[in-house]
């Protein structure tokens, strides 16, 4: 959706017993006027799931945590689904199998090898860490995040 450029959160520690916050809640503001949410919560069973909800289509992620350790398996564990606008009925999406994490290795040495830049480079790596950040302080401050306020104070 484009970068984000405020973050609003919530944090709490509800059950674990670590001096951390388990569960969280995020809002992005996207620059696009895109909202998205980011939630997570280490209280509950393992589950990992994306949902994008779109004007014409939604899409339904969802991973099989038990084999997240297992990159080149995760694909064959995980399940897509598109549901298209006025439908009731979720279809299976088939990708094309993949391990992202062999993947990620073989871009970044294609990249040294051949000289190319990274499809993620050290600006949207910062970009991802500052959203990280924002939400830390929105939660702990207890107010709307502007990126921009983070990333100025990252160093050059």
């Amino acid at each position: 959706f484009g970068p984000v450029v405020a973050v609003t959160a919530l944090t709490k520690r509800l059950h674990t017993r670590a001096e951390v916050e388990d569960v969280t809640m995020t809002l992005l503001e996207f620059a696009a006027g895109h909202l998205g949410y980011v939630g997570s919560a280490w209280a509950c069973p393992g589950v990992f799931f994306v949902h994008v909800y779109g004007t014409r289509a939604n899409y339904f992620y969802q991973v099989n945590f038990r084999y997240w350790e297992q990159s080149h398996l995760l694909d064959q564990h995980s399940r897509l689904e598109r549901q298209t606008y006025g439908e009731m009925e979720r279809v299976a999406v088939q990708p094309a199998p993949t391990d992202m994490l062999r993947e990620q290795l073989e871009e970044w040495a294609a990249c040294i090898r051949e000289g190319g830049r990274p499809e993620v480079g050290a600006r949207e790596a910062l970009e991802a860490l500052a959203v990280v950040w924002a939400a830390l302080r929105s939660a702990r401050e207890g107010r709307r995040v502007e990126l921009q306020e983070v990333l100025a104070q990252a160093p050059a």
